[in-house]
């Protein structure tokens, strides 16, 4: 897509996919570390894996919606003149 998108679109995408790409790189390194402190009975250990499956399970969900934000393109943000705007 990234290829045939106007550079208007791409721009009108760039946030939701900086966060889109935030909320992945988080939940990736959440995993990581519940993964690394697998095993070992700490309460570290178990409070990073509730933590990661709080994350998986509620905030990358959040993915989702910011990609359909992010392919969206910028028909929206031109429909209206900045005289339409300002009146």
């Amino acid at each position: 897509m990234a290829s045939e998108a106007s550079l208007d679109d791409r721009l009108a995408g760039s946030v939701p996919f900086c966060t889109m790409s935030a909320v992945a790189v988080a939940g990736w390194q959440l995993q990581r570390q519940a993964r690394a402190l697998a095993g070992e009975d700490t309460p570290q250990a178990k409070a990073k894996a509730v933590v990661a499956r709080y994350f998986a399970d509620h905030i990358a969900s959040e993915a989702r919606g910011l990609k359909a934000q992010a392919t969206a393109g910028a028909g929206l943000l031109y429909a209206l003149d900045a005289e339409a705007l300002a009146g």
